[in-house]
């Protein structure tokens, strides 16, 4: 059972201190904060539980730095949002604009609110034998308001520990609406939120890579100073870190004291680390915004991805609280097997034809796989990389009865008793493409005369706009009702750079990333049982924000067995393994 409390007291100096406690016993994980007057508060206590939890009071007078000289009156001591006011010089984690000035806010807590959520999740311990349990889980939440009513901004910011033992934070922040206050639009930046890091915590882990060699680790000393990854490519990136951790030197996977950070959101966003002299270090990170994506009227709000934290001796104690709270997203994933794929690609490419994929199919059958998938090259003009894509409509010349062929052979298909499967990639299309060239105005682009940088021979559509987003839900739609489809294969093959809505003449990224989550839920809720697969030239998206909806995703499109062992490895620090496909190829791989 969770446990949240709190308690009352005084500082040495007489300020008035208010301590919330919040523990998972059974995840042998709490944490602990602090409010001093009316200023927002500060973590004092992230690790394991607290014998005496009513002693936290204490860590005020402990922790609190004493004054430096040459310095201002209060060295930095970072809240949860640190700004100027309460002496943080480190690097600007609050980056709004009003008619491009930049406010120095001072917040004034106005509301502190404790609850236990009940939220239904499944007991996963029976789950090798097909059984599985829902189970009522307590949620210990920590919800404070504060404000800076000469500004003009208000920050509602909510804390959780959830059963697993992972801590997750975000903050909603607001226009005030009314009174006297600065006119004008709110524009955010960025919005970095953070852990405290203690000070055993003197090396990071995190990972980088490219196509093909996605997840390689890669440490180094944490000094003062910060170190960041930013990912700034409409998603996390070959190149991404799923996790930054920071913790005692020689951390492993099995020793060493360490604590993770993870944003889970698929759109552009920092990852960082930070120590600053006489000061507790921070580990977190939040979204990046382009000028224009998150602009407020007045009353309107901005809400950041959550910033997830996992402590643990050890890496696989951090990665099982990632594990336990991804399967509490999927809880079929606790009571059917993973299914065994073979996907057409590397056997066919683009060249589709009927005779040909019902052989593969009884091929498939005979070797006991258990999910035959139909990749690219279906649809339109697609007979190579270059044209049709965005076109979801069979293509005649390959399937002469159109939709009676394809469906023939996922007939086919599931009258061998396997899963039938189709490949999409709905964000992008080609140029060469009947869909682009009747609605040039779906296309991301920068200016009405310039397209961005070709990848792949594709540009991004605006799934923004309605008109394109009901365009390809709908056909989507139609073909997975049409043909029986229990399995899309959902690829994402190009960065998604200078990516300005032709409808809105702004930035799209944050717009864009939100309307695939939509997409990916409005899909599943449609069809239910429908497994969807996010690949993104393998692991190019990879993050608890796409992993709330995907029931599976693609973590490479290297398929060497030396070289996927590592690639798995990696990607298992965030994500369980059962969720983690892997095809067999030919050799050379």
């Amino acid at each position: 059972m969770s446990l949240i409390e709190q308690f009352h007291g005084a500082a040495a100096d007489g300020t008035e201190l208010t301590a919330i406690y919040a523990e998972q016993p059974a995840a042998d994980v709490a944490f602990a904060l602090i409010f001093a007057g009316h200023g927002l508060p500060r973590f004092v206590h992230w690790g394991r539980p607290l014998a005496a939890p009513g002693t936290v009071l204490a860590a005020y007078d402990a922790l609190r730095p004493q004054r430096v000289s040459g310095a201002l009156d209060e060295t930095a001591w970072p809240s949860i949002m640190p700004t100027q006011s309460e002496s943080w010089i480190g690097a600007p984690r609050l980056d709004i604009r009003r008619a491009g000035v930049a406010p120095f806010c001072a917040f004034t807590v106005t509301g502190i609110a404790i609850r236990q959520d009940e939220r239904q999740g499944v007991d996963v311990s029976d789950g090798v034998d097909g059984a599985a349990h829902t189970v009522t889980q307590q949620v210990p939440v920590v919800t404070v308001t504060a404000s800076d009513t000469e500004q003009g901004v208000e920050l509602s910011w909510t804390a959780e520990l959830l059963p697993g033992g992972l801590i997750r934070q975000r903050t909603t922040l607001r226009n005030l609406p009314a009174g006297n206050l600065p006119t004008g639009d709110l524009e955010v930046g960025k919005v970095e939120l953070g852990f405290p890091l203690p000070a055993l915590a003197t090396e990071i882990l995190t990972t980088t890579g490219h196509h093909l060699r996605e997840r390689s680790p890669q440490r180094q000393p944490l000094t003062e100073g910060r170190f960041e990854k930013v990912s700034m490519a409409g998603r996390p990136g070959f190149d991404a870190s799923l996790l930054l951790s920071a913790g005692e030197p020689g951390f492993g996977f099995e020793h060493g004291e360490v604590y993770s950070a993870h944003v889970g959101w698929s759109g552009n966003s920092v990852l960082s680390a930070e120590r600053q002299p006489y000061t507790t270090g921070l580990i977190g990170g939040g979204e990046v915004l382009l000028g224009g994506e998150a602009t407020l009227a007045r009353g309107e709000t901005y809400t950041t991805p959550w910033l997830y934290g996992s402590y643990g001796d050890g890496l696989n104690e951090v990665a099982a609280r990632f594990h336990d709270y991804v399967r509490s997203c999927h809880p079929d994933l606790a009571v059917k097997p993973r299914p065994v794929i073979l996907n057409t690609w590397e056997a066919v490419y683009f060249d589709h034809d009927y005779d040909t994929l019902k052989a593969l199919a009884d091929k498939a059958g005979d070797s006991g796989v258990e999910r035959f998938v139909v990749d690219d090259g279906w649809f339109g003009s697609r007979r190579d990389s270059t044209s049709g894509l965005g076109d979801w409509q069979i293509a005649q010349d390959v399937w002469p009865d159109g939709p009676k062929s394809l469906k023939a052979l996922a007939d086919y298909v599931h009258g061998k008793g396997m899963e039938f499967g189709l490949w999409f990639e709905p964000e992008m299309v080609n140029p060469d493409s009947d869909v682009a060239r009747a609605h040039p105005d779906w296309v991301l682009r920068p200016t009405a005369n310039r397209l961005p940088m070709q990848g792949r021979s594709q540009q991004v559509l605006d799934l923004t706009n309605p008109d394109a987003y009901r365009y390809i839900h709908d056909s989507i739609d139609a073909l997975v009702g049409e043909l029986g489809i229990d399995y899309i294969k959902w690829d994402h093959n190009k960065f998604v750079t200078e990516a300005v809505s032709p409808r809105t003449g702004r930035p799209a990224v944050h717009g864009q990333t939100l309307a695939v989550y939509r997409m990916f839920r409005d899909l599943e809720v449609a069809h239910p049982g429908l497994e969807i697969e996010s690949c993104a030239s393998g692991g190019g998206r990879i993050d608890l924000g796409i992993l709330e909806f995907a029931s599976r995703v693609w973590t490479s499109d290297c398929v060497d067995p030396v070289e996927r062992a590592d690639i798995q490895r990696y990607t298992s620090l965030l994500v369980p393994p059962c969720m983690m496909g892997e095809h067999v190829g030919a050799s050379p791989a």
